[in-house]
């Protein structure tokens, strides 16, 4: 089997909510110069309302230039005008991407001590904003450190430290962080940019079983057809897995669009046809053709002499299962069962789905398949095809559980499961 490469979980590690930090910087000015306790000069106030009259028209490079004009020039300043000026500077830059300047004025504007509650807040939260994006992801957590100190964090800094984490290096601390916030979420609810961003961690610090799970979660709530190569390279290479399920791997591969080459549609015929199922192999290389895959380049003549092979089975095949035994098929032994779960399955596969599923039923109902397991799988696959895909889910979701076949019956669940508009 070609295993096809991992695939990067790629992220944006966006800055959370931008939008919001230009809105805290519209409305800072308004409060900063009318908190509580702070006395400024009018010519202060007055420069603060026009800085407000600028923001109102979207004009934030005129009205810092209109602020540091007054910073300039005005003698004397009082601790007070200090906060609200500085305050107010460091919200505007942060907002003009000035992120080096904001990151002192901010600071000055805490340092002089005369900042409400709720506004030492803001700077903490503003100076998080700057650091991060001057990528000093140390400074970043120290003021997420402080800022936890005054409360609880939001969700906006709540995500800004998970991203800070990963970015320094600490990989392991994010994926523990994004894993408590998952277990304190209601019904576990995680959004997809911080799944991925779990994922990754656990990627970088080689947690395969994390990573997985992550991915099957990812494929579950936000799938993506990407998502579909890696984890299917990934399922034969677990523990456990056994090669008799390569066909039904295989099987979803098809299902799911990710079969890309002609050495897939072949490796897929050949599989079906050691099972006994000429006829699937016939309509998988069919399949192969119609795409464009089979019949070119230098190995069109071997797939020509598989397509006869293949062809000239499925029609022997339709012959013999075209008349019911005379009697059922005696089922006493495990040999027998397999049988009987084959010969079921390629009922299916001619269009006689209430003959073939019975007598699989019957196969896979007892003790005596040497993997019981696959066998209910196999029966819940031949549902499928015969179109009763409700019975198909709900035998592929009871084997979910198995330690060595769930992932491959949960993929199977993936792919059947009707996607949400």
């Amino acid at each position: 089997m070609k295993l096809l490469p991992p695939l990067l979980i790629a992220l944006s590690l966006t800055l959370p909510a931008t939008t919001v930090m230009a809105q805290a910087a519209a409305a800072a000015p308004a409060s900063a110069a009318s908190a509580a306790g702070v006395v400024v000069r009018p010519e202060v106030r007055d420069a603060i309302q026009a800085v407000i009259d600028l923001l109102k028209t979207q004009k934030t490079l005129e009205a810092l230039a209109r602020l540091d004009q007054t910073i300039s020039t005005l003698p004397a300043q009082t601790p007070g005008e200090v906060g609200v000026l500085q305050r107010t500077r460091g919200l505007l830059t942060l907002q003009a991407e000035r992120y080096a300047e904001a990151v002192p004025a901010l600071e000055a504007a805490l340092g002089t001590g005369t900042l409400t509650p709720p506004d030492q807040t803001l700077m903490h939260e503003a100076l998080v904003r700057a650091t991060f994006q001057l990528k000093k992801y140390p400074e970043s957590m120290e003021w997420l450190r402080r800022l936890a100190e005054r409360g609880p964090l939001n969700a906006q800094m709540l995500a800004l430290r998970v991203r800070a984490l990963y970015l320094s290096g600490d990989y392991a601390g994010a994926a523990k962080e994004i894993e408590a916030r998952i277990a304190a979420s209601p019904g576990g609810a995680m959004g997809e940019e911080d799944l991925r961003l779990l994922a990754s961690s656990y990627g970088q610090i080689k947690d395969t079983a994390g990573y997985q799970r992550t991915l099957e979660r990812l494929m579950r709530d936000h799938m993506r057809p990407e998502y579909w190569p890696d984890m299917l390279s990934r399922l034969p290479r677990a523990a456990g897995w056994q090669p008799r399920w390569d066909l039904d791997l295989y099987r979803l591969r098809l299902q799911v669009g990710a079969m890309q080459e002609a050495s897939d549609y072949v490796e897929l015929a050949e599989l079906a046809s050691k099972a006994g199922l000429p006829v699937e192999a016939q309509q998988v290389m069919e399949a192969g053709y119609a795409k464009g895959l089979l019949g070119n380049g230098s190995g069109a003549a071997e797939h020509q002499k598989l397509r006869n092979t293949v062809s000239k089975l499925a029609d022997d095949d339709r012959k013999n299962l075209a008349t019911p035994p005379a009697k059922p098929p005696t089922i006493s032994d495990g040999r027998s069962a397999a049988t009987a779960l084959s010969t079921g399955f390629a009922l299916v596969t001619v269009g006689q789905a209430d003959r073939g599923l019975e007598l699989m039923k019957t196969a896979a109902g007892g003790t005596l398949l040497a993997d019981p397991a696959h066998g209910r799988l196999q029966l819940a696959l031949a549902q499928q095809r015969a179109g009763r895909t409700a019975e198909a889910l709900e035998g592929l979701r009871a084997l979910g559980s198995h330690e060595q076949l769930g992932p491959l019956a949960r993929m199977w669940v993936i792919a059947l499961t009707p996607k949400k508009p």
